[in-house]
């Protein structure tokens, strides 16, 4: 049986005797058992998961706009499992039903539509991406940058990484106001969120009103700060926003003047890093530099 169909069983299909009247009182109407049971069978049955029929994904959407929690956390898990296998077009209800539950004040719920999300816009074609972007998921995103929790911050960053590699997605990612949480995510100490967090700044580096966003947000003193960082993908996604910011003039005085020039000597030590990934990116330092 597949990890979700037991899952699913946890919800209480039954129901339950009050203790104030002793009456018994069911804990789920007709409707919302019917669709339970539907996704019950797909999931114990299904070869491709992937792939729900149209009265599957109706059952999955009824239930996605429950005020139940426990079924909110039914529909967040269902979908973060579909969309992990999912390589078809992700349609607008299922979008905007994952966005509705962004929404949703539970933790739990959050995680797995975000993970959801992330899958959709990373693993499934790229229309995901713009469907995503119209079915209004960026603002509740960025709301969800400012989690407590480190696995949604790292779900919603990771997503928004994935979203940022348009032009157009760049541009609205910062217009939305996501550029401040991501510089305060970039001092995770976990690293996922962390190592996400450059991702998506690196992406928003390669518009230019971004950069000058950027240098005026005080992103500078992060961003060679995270030049230290033990990981090697934050090493170069954050090299690379530098490199990218440095293309103004104006831009790279400012960089070399953080921290009386001391990027000066981060930046070369990069020159001999042994990662090849880094490597491949430090040849473009002397130049933007003139080091």
């Amino acid at each position: 049986m597949p990890r979700l169909s037991r899952l699913l069983c946890c919800c209480p299909l039954g129901g339950n005797r009050s203790k104030e009247d002793g009456i018994y009182h069911p804990l789920l109407p007709d409707d919302e058992r019917q669709a339970i049971n539907d996704l019950l069978q797909f999931f114990r049955t299904s070869v491709d998961i992937g792939q729900p029929t149209e009265e599957q994904m109706r059952s999955l959407l009824y239930v996605s706009y429950s005020e139940r929690v426990d079924l909110q956390r039914t529909a967040a898990l269902c979908f973060a499992e579909i969309s992990d296998r999912m390589r078809a077009d992700a349609k607008m209800e299922m979008v905007e039903a994952l966005v509705a539950l962004l929404q949703v004040h539970d933790v739990e719920v959050q995680q797995a539509s975000s993970l959801a999300l992330s899958n959709l816009a990373l693993k499934g074609p790229a229309v995901n991406k713009r469907t995503i972007m119209q079915a209004g998921a960026l603002r509740p995103l960025i709301s969800l940058l400012s989690s407590t929790n480190e696995d949604v911050q790292c779900n919603a960053c990771g997503c928004i990484t994935t979203l940022a590699t348009t032009e157009i997605n760049k541009r609205n990612v910062v217009e939305h106001g996501a550029l401040q949480p991501l510089l305060q995510l970039a001092r995770s100490p976990d690293a996922r969120v962390q190592r996400n967090a450059a991702g998506a700044i690196l992406n928003i580096t390669h518009i230019d009103t971004n950069r000058d966003e950027m240098v005026r947000g005080n992103a500078l003193p992060i961003l060679l700060g995270l030049l230290k960082s033990p990981d090697r993908d934050v090493q170069y996604y954050t090299a690379a926003a530098l490199s990218n910011i440095a293309v103004n003039e104006e831009h790279r005085s400012a960089i070399i003047a953080v921290d009386g020039g001391s990027v000066l000597s981060s930046l070369l030590e990069l020159l001999s890093n042994v990662s090849n990934k880094v490597q491949r990116f430090a040849n473009v330092i002397p130049q933007c530099f003139n080091l």
